[in-house]
């Protein structure tokens, strides 16, 4: 069983301001994204395409996540990545995520993520409907997030709620 999760945005912003963010600075994801506290990239291992990581570590609410760079293409502004995580359901057998941008002129592009989500058999058929749902509004905030950090250079406000909330947690 799979779940699909795409979301399709317009930027105002160029494709490469956008490609900054997601292929080039893939480490950082921790910057802008409020469902991850903070990111490191990882180098071990064979670089694809020439990408300056083999992929990322990120502190999330569900722990650390694991996330491996599975493809990078700077030529068709695409990145995909597998992840694993110690604290995701045990029903989860694969999780991978590719962004894709598309220009649209020197000025705007359109954002494209398409995560697929691999479920075990009966309880993943099971548990399906509610993780598209939480998965769906998920991603959408970091593909909203991204944008917003893009066109404006500064965080999202569900960011902002974010890190004032770790904060509160580390006093």
């Amino acid at each position: 069983m799979q779940i699909n999760v795409k979301h399709d945005l317009k930027a105002n912003v160029s494709a490469e301001q956008i490609w900054a963010l997601i292929g080039e600075q893939f480490d950082s994801v921790g910057q802008w994204a409020s469902g991850v506290a903070s990111s490191s990239g990882k180098q071990r291992g064979s670089s694809i395409n020439g990408s300056k990581f083999t992929g990322r570590t990120c502190q999330t609410d569900i722990g650390a996540v694991d996330e491996t760079i599975t493809e990078y293409n700077p030529g068709t502004f695409s990145v995909g990545y597998k992840a694993i995580a110690s604290g995701m359901p045990f029903f989860v057998k694969q999780l991978n995520n590719r962004w894709k941008i598309t220009p649209l002129g020197e000025s705007s592009c359109q954002v494209s993520m398409h995560l697929v989500v691999d479920l075990a058999p009966i309880i993943g058929h099971l548990m399906a409907p509610l993780m598209k749902m939480q998965l769906t509004k998920l991603t959408g905030e970091s593909v909203e997030e991204l944008i917003y950090f893009a066109t404006t250079g500064q965080i999202h406000v569900r960011k902002v709620k974010a890190q004032q909330k770790l904060m509160a947690k580390a006093a």
